[in-house]
């Protein structure tokens, strides 16, 4: 299980893109010009690239979609940008449901065709929303294939505004003749620990997306990282691709403990080049070994596990997580 959620969403919502704007279109289409517009809107809707310069999602996409039709003012250009923002509707950036008002949102695309660019075909309408149907049942198919009932992701709520501990919990049915405590060795343990660290990184990017949909991206996430899997350069490869976009980036945070950085100081270096976001828990190697405050700047929260830690100087780090 290493598929990268979002990203996969954002190329389909792409490729449905492509077929709307090539079905609208017809020999108006222009591939370029189409790929200008289809990078603006997935960077600004679904990875929240470029400085957000309005209160609301739809506001903002006008904003860079415009921007994108000033570099290329033609006529072609106008009408796929009237073109992108009708297609809100169909990728919930406006209010739709598609079985009570397709109909007339495809009569109104069809209007707008035949005014605009003189295109008549009898079959638009039927062919159009036979179209989005099997989009919007594809949409649909792929969220539910997300969903497990075997784990869930406990969440606790961090000082800092909107910041979250993310942990992995299981619903899974085990035999009485195994303790509470030798199910939970196990399950913290060895490559069990590892693995569970798919499903964890796998339902956090379920939950960012679906908050993605919804126009939000409020939220971030501590999430577990035990690096000991970096042993398996292909294991952590597959691990971190789940997270490998620029949103999840920003809103997923691995937590490490001091010791643990440490020890693997070159790896974690690497991964913060990359765009990867980690949290430092400061621990009693840090306390014995402690380091100049400046080093800790790299992480973009450090992470105390109780009221000892706070007489250390950190009072002008901003970015403390108290547990």
């Amino acid at each position: 299980m290493s598929c990268n959620v979002i990203k996969e969403y954002a190329d389909n919502v792409k490729k449905d893109y492509l077929g709307y704007t090539k079905k609208v279109m017809g020999k108006y289409f222009n591939k370029a010009l189409f790929e200008e517009y289809i990078n603006t809107y997935i960077g600004i809707r679904y990875y929240n690239q470029d400085k957000e310069v309005k209160s609301t999602l739809e506001a903002n996409l006008n904003y860079y979609l415009n921007n994108t039709y000033e570099k290329n003012p033609t006529k072609t250009s106008k009408f796929m940008l009237e073109l992108f923002k009708m297609f809100y509707y169909l990728d919930g950036v406006k209010n739709f449901k598609v079985k009570d008002d397709i109909k007339n949102y495809i009569y109104e695309l069809n209007q707008i065709r035949v005014e605009k660019l003189n295109i008549y075909e009898e079959e638009f309408i039927r062919e159009f929303s036979k179209l989005v149907r099997e989009n919007e049942k594809k949409r649909l198919d792929f969220l539910k294939a997300l969903e497990t009932e075997d784990f869930y992701l406990e969440r606790k709520k961090r000082n800092l505004q909107n910041v979250y501990n993310i942990t992995l919990k299981h619903r899974v049915e085990i035999p009485d003749i195994f303790s509470n405590k030798a199910i939970e060795k196990v399950y913290n343990s060895g490559l069990v620990m590892e693995d569970k660290l798919f499903i964890e990184y796998y339902l956090v990017s379920k939950e960012l997306l679906e908050s993605i949909i919804e126009g939000s991206t409020k939220k971030e996430y501590l999430v577990e990282f035990f690096p000991s899997i970096m042993e398996k350069k292909e294991k952590t490869k597959k691990l971190l691709n789940i997270i490998d976009n620029d949103i999840a980036k920003e809103c997923i945070t691995l937590r490490i403990t001091y010791q643990d950085f440490i020890h693997r100081k070159d790896e974690i270096y690497y991964y913060i080049k990359a765009g990867f976001s980690f949290g430092v828990i400061l621990d009693s190697y840090f306390k014995e070994n402690p380091p100049t405050l400046s080093s800790l700047d790299i992480f973009t929260y450090i992470i105390l596990p109780d009221d000892s830690y706070k007489s250390i100087g950190l009072a002008s780090k901003r970015n403390i997580i108290e547990e």
